[in-house]
């Protein structure tokens, strides 16, 4: 019999970390089960969309060797101010230096200037390529890559069914190995393809429609009032977005543990965490500053290797030459940095389910008294109870 006890952050971080070192190879073998379906779908989607680009940019250009240049303007004058982009100036400065040169270039010569004058042109070589090669008068890019857009909508879908599988195995791995339970593969399989992992969709589902709606209402009232008012009901959704996170913050992990349905592990979270919801938040905040930190330093490989291919881009829009292979080129970048970010989640995968477990726990043991666990000496596929509270 192995009793719980209330933790300190310092025994919070120390019991996360145990977890951590006991199920990593599992983790790692977990994540490659799930996720490698997925991702394989949605590297071949991104092969697909990049080929089909390349065919078809391949058409514009034997229509007219100026649809490069075309395209070059359209695109200079169209997103050189577009404010949604800030984000991307900021982080590629020189190619949008070039774009503004190509726009400023292009408003010196007419001043009339605009991007419909560049995209009507375009839409004539559309037509004549659709006449010579027969593909349907709507033709566009994004007619062009729709299958590979599909493929990789599929691929989307099984990484996230994947996902939820390997919360559930990664939840249910870590509140075994807190508890000293034997850690059987086939069984946690099992239970997360049978039952937890479509229980943690509904729950996750019911979470965010709930929120949605609250916003909705809390947003539509104030804004119906007034636009000021509206912008203040704005900020209070989100507070109350983020209160409601930090009271569902169990919910997920009482589901696995304590077998319950969704609502009742909702339930089960807010119980957890009334009275202490500060307490919840800091230590959140410093684990979540912790794993974020090493994730970061993980992920500073990927980026010296998956770089935006800028001289080949910034290279085609002085130049107008290259427009056919900027695809491949960011297929390239696209494929790497997926796979770069995989392996870099390989390594990081337990440490959320292992700090959520832990701290699970430590609530549990605060709010219910003291429990003890079940503790088999062998190996064994028969499905464990849940702790009992142990009663004077």
């Amino acid at each position: 019999m192995i009793p719980s006890r209330a933790l300190d952050i310092g025994g919070i971080i120390n019991e996360t970390l145990r977890i951590v070192k006991k199920l990593f190879t599992r983790a790692i073998l977990i994540s490659f089960i799930c996720l490698i379906p997925g991702l394989l779908i949605c590297l071949a989607a991104t092969d697909n969309i990049s080929s089909s680009l390349e065919r078809f940019s391949k058409q514009y250009i034997e229509a007219t060797p100026e649809a490069p240049i075309l395209f070059r303007n359209y695109l200079a004058l169209a997103v050189s101010n577009e404010p949604g982009l800030a984000y991307y100036r900021l982080q590629y400065p020189d190619i949008f230096h070039a774009l503004d040169s190509v726009k400023e270039a292009l408003i010196f010569q007419d001043s009339a200037a605009t991007k419909d004058t560049y995209a009507n042109q375009l839409d004539s070589i559309r037509l004549l390529v659709k006449a010579r090669s027969g593909i349907s008068a709507s033709a566009s890019f994004l007619d062009a890559v729709t299958p590979g857009l599909w493929l990789l909508g599929i691929g989307v879908l099984v990484l996230i069914l994947g996902a939820l599988a390997r919360a559930a195995m990664l939840l249910d791995l870590s509140c075994r190995v807190f508890e000293e339970r034997p850690l059987p593969l086939a069984t946690v399989l099992k239970a997360a393809f049978g039952r937890s992992m479509w229980l943690l969709a509904v729950q996750y589902l019911l979470i965010f429609l709930a929120m949605l709606f609250g916003m909705g209402i809390v947003v539509g009232i104030t804004v119906a009032v007034s636009t000021v008012l509206g912008a203040l009901g704005v900020f209070a959704s989100l507070i109350i977005v983020t209160y409601a996170l930090f009271r569902l913050i169990f919910s997920s992990v009482a589901l696995v543990s304590e077998e319950l349905h969704p609502l009742a592990a909702i339930k089960r979270s807010l119980q957890l965490t009334e009275g202490y919801f500060w307490r919840i938040v800091g230590i959140t905040l410093i684990v979540g500053l912790m794993i974020l930190t090493i994730s970061w330093i993980l992920g500073v490989p990927l980026t010296f290797i998956a770089t935006v291919p800028e001289e080949f881009i910034i290279h085609y829009i002085r130049t107008g030459v290259g427009f056919e292979s900027i695809f491949g080129e960011f297929s390239g970048y696209i494929r790497t940095m997926i796979i770069f970010s995989f392996a870099t989640g390989l390594l990081t995968a337990t440490f959320t389910p292992a700090f959520s477990t832990t701290f699970y726990y430590d609530m549990r043991t605060r709010v219910d008294g003291p429990l003890e666990y079940d503790t088999p000496s062998e190996p064994t596929d028969t499905p464990q109870n849940p702790p009992e509270i142990l009663t004077a």
